[in-house]
């Protein structure tokens, strides 16, 4: 998978059923010494798709399966 087909696809926190939005405006931050991803940073974002200005980070380990057009996450609480 590219990077950039992750950015079209919708994020659902699956203990709860709540869409947090598009994974769109968002970064990885990777571990330099492993190189491994430790979290998703995302851009929350308003009804009508403009920035909040506020960043969730949702830890890696949080992401249970990136499907064809969502990636299901799991949030304990929510976000």
């Amino acid at each position: 998978m590219y990077y950039s087909e992750l950015t079209a696809k919708e994020l659902v926190n699956f203990r709860d059923g709540k869409k947090l939005g598009w994974a769109g405006g968002y970064d990885l931050v990777i571990d330099a010494d492993s190189g491994n991803l430790l979290s998703l940073v995302v851009e929350k974002r308003s009804w009508l798709g403009g920035r909040v200005g506020e960043e969730v980070v949702i830890p890696w380990a949080s992401i249970k399966r990136i499907g064809t057009d969502v990636i299901i996450l799991d949030l304990p609480g929510g976000v």
